[in-house]
């Protein structure tokens, strides 16, 4: 939508000059329509772009988030084995780097994981405490 305003704005500068100018022939209405036709060209790859890139922080996350929940799930539970954990660990993250899922739900999702492993740490920080 801000690339189609932005276009907007740009197109509508020339307004004046094409109704002024009536008589004008189809070489200089391309010329003057091309600028624009360009804009929206650009603009719209550019927001292509974007949500490709936007997308690409969800992995990060995502790989940020596994080694978190895999410290985390070695020391509180050192008894599991690695492909108990590995399968643990998926399937908390497998619906963050879905691709399918819409971004919104991502996001929320992103949050409620930091959110867990940021409680873990204060807990394990408030044990350590305790200890001393």
């Amino acid at each position: 939508m801000g690339a189609v305003l932005g276009t907007a704005a740009v197109g509508s500068v020339s307004l004046p000059e094409l109704r002024d100018r009536q008589d004008r022939g189809l070489d200089q209405l391309l010329e003057g329509a091309l600028p624009a036709v360009l804009e929206i060209g650009s603009a719209l790859r550019s927001a292509e772009a974007w949500e490709i890139e936007a997308r690409l922080i969800f992995d990060e996350f995502g790989w940020f988030l596994y080694q978190e929940l895999w410290d985390i799930s070695a020391t509180v539970r050192p008894d599991l084995a690695d492909d108990e954990r590995v399968a643990k660990i998926d399937e908390l993250l497998d619906p963050l780097l879905d691709q399918g899922l819409p971004d919104a739900d991502r996001a929320t999702l992103v949050v409620d994981v930091f959110r867990s492993v940021l409680a873990a740490r204060v807990m394990q920080m408030l044990g350590d405490a305790s200890r001393r």
